[in-house]
């Protein structure tokens, strides 16, 4: 049932509202007020989807209490009355955001008819809401998958520029310009990870784990984690803004093993960290081969650092998903020539460049390999993928900043954009201000 409040200053008016038969459209009424002023009071205790005012009435009228409505509480409908003398007012009153109004004396089935019509609008757009909500669950599961793929492409392999410009993009990832290090945190365990506990057990240490880090790890701004349910092993990327002050990478180690001590009592044994050298972006594999090479040497309960002992090289299996493919004979795909490829990515980059946009999806819409495009893209045009569909959602985000209906967050979201904080960053590397200094300007 959706809540009702009544306002009027008139006994006998609110005393006919209340006993109309409002259930027969799915509406409560759960208060009554003699004026608009009351009204206000009332909101700050109490809940109400829709309510329906008198226009004049003493201390605040009631276009007064529509205007407040309408600024501090979007999602009320308000439905005014009016005597003949007002019908100007009531016109007014739709431009506070006022939904209907009626005439007094009032008609029961009229009022009704207002007030289902006004129950309709309501439930279409809680099912508005419920559907962007879904969508940006799938938007999040989607960025979450992207991210994880490359961040297991950056663990296991080196990567070159363009590669990492792409990735990063695409998984809304702050890593250019900044020196990183992997840490591999471990189970201290005597048996093998598959053995050691049950698949029930092992996919609850890892879901904690991964909620645990999330939040101390990604969400305070340290950098990304990966973790691996094949051997338990959890990769932290350390990615500190270099424009900013931080403190040394081994403190928030040592704070993130101090706060995963209260799981002890799931997963019975101590935890080992070790951290590897820092390294450019690309170069990850290196230093987490280094952290497992002091882990192997480390004791239980360890938290160790990569002292610059000699490693060899090439100790990680490349993983099958990250094998490149070989692109096509030159002239595009089925003999295109190469300006209709490039034409046609354009095209539906400049379509789909609101939403999670990877250059594979382009690619396999203009049906050549991913690596091919890139290249195609960038002789073509001297531009790369990432670029191009910054700048689209950059020129679009701008525009956007001068209509004040759109908060900041919406307007990353409408560009393309899952992390506010990652959308504020690219603005502000596009344009030299945040969203918030080019709104004020």
């Amino acid at each position: 049932m959706y809540k009702m409040l009544i306002v009027d200053d008139e006994p006998e008016i609110r005393s006919g509202l209340r006993y109309l038969n409002w259930e027969s459209v799915g509406v409560e009424a759960v208060g009554e007020c003699e004026h608009g002023l009351e009204a206000c009071q009332w909101l700050e205790q109490n809940a109400a989807d829709l309510i329906v005012t008198d226009i004049r009435m003493p201390v605040m009228n009631g276009l007064e209490l529509a205007e407040h409505v309408a600024k501090r509480y979007s999602h009320i409908k308000t439905v005014v009355l009016s005597g003949y003398n007002d019908f100007e007012m009531a016109r007014e009153s739709l431009r506070h955001g006022v939904i209907d109004y009626l005439l007094k004396p009032i008609n029961p089935e009229e009022m009704l008819s207002v007030i289902s019509n006004t129950v309709n609008m309501l439930r279409m757009e809680s099912q508005q809401r419920e559907n962007q909500k879904r969508l940006e669950r799938q938007v999040r599961r989607t960025t979450k998958l992207l991210r994880q793929q490359f961040l297991r492409r950056l663990l296991f392999q080196s990567v070159d520029p363009d590669e990492m410009e792409e990735g990063c993009a695409a998984a809304e990832m702050l890593l250019e310009g900044r020196r990183c290090a992997v840490g591999v945190l471990k189970l201290d365990l005597q048996a093998p990870w598959d053995q050691a506990y049950s698949d029930k057990d092992r996919k609850l240490i890892l879901f904690a784990f991964d909620n645990v880090i999330e939040e101390l790890w990604d969400e305070a701004g340290i950098g990304y984690h990966f973790v691996d349910y094949a051997d338990g092993n959890v990769y932290l990327i350390s990615a500190p803004d270099p424009s900013g002050p931080h403190e040394p990478l081994i403190e928030h180690l040592d704070s993130l093993k101090r706060h995963l001590r209260k799981f002890r009592g799931l997963f019975r044994t101590t935890i080992s960290i070790a951290l590897g050298s820092e390294q450019e972006p690309g170069g990850l594999d290196l230093s987490r081969r280094q952290a497992m090479a002091v882990l192997a040497q480390a004791g239980n309960d360890a938290l160790a650092v990569y002292n610059g002992s000699r490693l060899a090289a090439g100790d990680a299996a490349e993983p099958e998903d990250a094998k490149a493919d070989s692109p096509p004979p030159s002239g595009g795909a089925g003999g295109k020539p190469a300006h209709y490829v490039v034409n046609a990515a354009m095209a539906y980059i400049r379509e789909n460049y609101d939403r999670v946009l990877t250059l594979q999806e382009v690619a396999q819409h203009v049906h050549v390999n991913a690596s091919y495009l890139s290249s195609l893209f960038k002789e073509a045009t001297g531009d790369t993928f990432v670029h191009f569909l910054t700048s689209l959602r950059m020129e679009r985000a701008k525009a956007l900043l001068k209509d004040p209906q759109f908060k900041v967050y919406e307007i990353g979201q409408i560009v393309g954009y899952e992390n506010p904080r990652y959308f504020a960053e690219i603005f502000k590397k596009y344009t030299g201000k945040t969203p918030y200094e080019y709104r004020c300007n």
